[in-house]
């Protein structure tokens, strides 16, 4: 197979994957680490490119160059027209929105080729990675290949120790991994056979393996994997829709973001079951690592009565109404901690969160008149409660982000909420 061939033909999952990125907008950035990789994934971005008008007209050309109607020295040539008729080509002197410094941005031939090439190789990537979830059952493997270099000494010593590596489609490392995985990177992931996997390379003993990175722009920190560059670890194309639901429930005005995920308990179950599918992954990248990685994930939405008895019993109402879980509750050490005390959740439960939080038979809400939190009560595997205790309008980064954060999650004895001086609840 002629790889190169591959890459120049139009495709029509590489097109959708394009466009898509028209639905997150073309996102103003004075620095790629202000935006995570999910947002990089939906948002056309060129850092410290302050003018939405010419990043509009760069990304168009991105998306009739996936089309095939333009090659790489047209866009270039288109490009560097655009931005010089705005007065955005050579050095420019633009105000860091973050920290109010000047900083200088350089628009060259070499600067053109790295936007171009990324937005590229990501829509292709994103393409391949839907084709392969939907041949799974047919090839359920995937096969990494490292691009290799005519020069060897600019190979990655990473990515080449990944080279031949075979895996289960459903694997964690995927979902962070799946290449692209850096700036530049050309590797590939090719779905094969069981019988040819069986005569693949096995993954490295410290593939899982992960580093703290503390992003210096916002001051978020996160584990991130050995083999993966920071700002990449998230697989192209992945779960796109439910990316851009979870941004809008964090986003929206609560009592709006309330009533989107009331629409789509409603009206769009496709929708909610991905939510449960993205969720699961979460929870079984979680108990793979083992340990805290930093990472979040939206499971649910609080609802209009819930946001009323928090603003009657606070005086505040919620920035969001997003209900957000850290992978620390699954696999730190508040996990083990509830491990060791019997009362932790099993990994059926953590995934059936979701679900639980969309059934409004199973799910019970109550203001927690001691922390002043919100508390969420959930059936379990057995004969106790899941208790959820949310800290509203909790503060995360340097941006101080709110959002409502799930604090605690554990079994209990169904009759401890029914104090009621204590737990009030949404509605009885």
């Amino acid at each position: 197979m002629n790889l190169n061939a591959a890459f120049a033909l139009p495709d029509k999952e590489a097109v959708a994957a394009a466009l898509a990125r028209q639905s997150g907008g073309e996102q103003i950035t004075y620095d790629w680490r202000d935006l995570s990789q999910a947002m990089h994934r939906k948002a056309f971005t060129a850092s410290r490119l302050a003018n939405a008008d010419v990043l509009k007209a760069l990304h168009d050309g991105i998306v009739e160059s996936v089309q095939g109607d333009l090659t790489r020295n047209d866009w270039m040539d288109n490009a560097q027209a655009i931005l010089q008729k705005a007065g955005w080509w050579g050095e420019k002197t633009v105000q860091d929105e973050l920290t109010g410094e000047a900083v200088t941005t350089r628009f060259t031939p070499a600067r053109l080729r790295l936007i171009y090439e990324t937005n590229i190789r990501t829509g292709f990537a994103a393409g391949a990675k839907e084709r392969a979830d939907r041949t799974k059952k047919l090839l359920p493997y995937l096969k990494y290949v490292h691009y290799k270099y005519p020069d060897a000494t600019r190979a990655r010593a990473d990515h080449a120790a990944l080279d031949g590596m075979v895996l289960p489609k459903d694997h964690p490392f995927w979902q962070q991994g799946y290449p692209p995985n850096g700036w530049n990177c050309k590797c590939m992931a090719l779905s094969i056979t069981a019988r040819e996997a069986a005569k693949g390379k096995a993954p490295p003993d410290d593939l899982m393996q992960t580093t703290t990175w503390e992003n210096p722009r916002t001051g978020e920190v996160r584990e991130m994997p050995k083999y993966v560059a920071p700002g990449w670890d998230s697989a192209p194309g992945a779960s796109s829709q439910v990316a851009q639901v979870a941004d809008k429930l964090k986003e929206l005005p609560a009592p709006i973001g309330a009533a989107l995920a009331q629409t789509i308990a409603k009206g769009a179950p496709e929708v909610t079951r991905e939510l449960e599918k993205a969720f699961s992954s979460f929870v079984e990248a979680a108990l793979a690592a083992g340990k805290k990685q930093g990472k979040t994930a939206v499971y649910a939405a609080m609802t209009a009565d819930e946001l009323a008895l928090y603003a009657n019993e606070t005086g505040k109402t919620p920035a969001s109404a997003a209900l957000v879980m850290e992978d620390r509750l699954i696999a730190g050490a508040k996990a083990r901690w509830h491990e060791a005390a019997g009362d932790a959740l099993s990994e059926a439960e953590w995934k059936s969160l979701p679900g639980s939080m969309a059934d409004k038979d199973k799910r019970e809400a109550y203001f927690d008149t001691v922390k002043q939190n919100m508390v969420y009560a959930l059936p379990s595997g057995d004969d106790r409660t899941i208790k959820l205790a949310v800290e509203v309008d909790f503060e995360t980064g340097r941006k101080k982000t709110m959002t409502n954060m799930t604090r605690s999650a554990f079994k209990i004895d169904a009759n401890v909420l029914e104090d009621r001086k204590r737990y009030v609840p949404a509605s009885d």
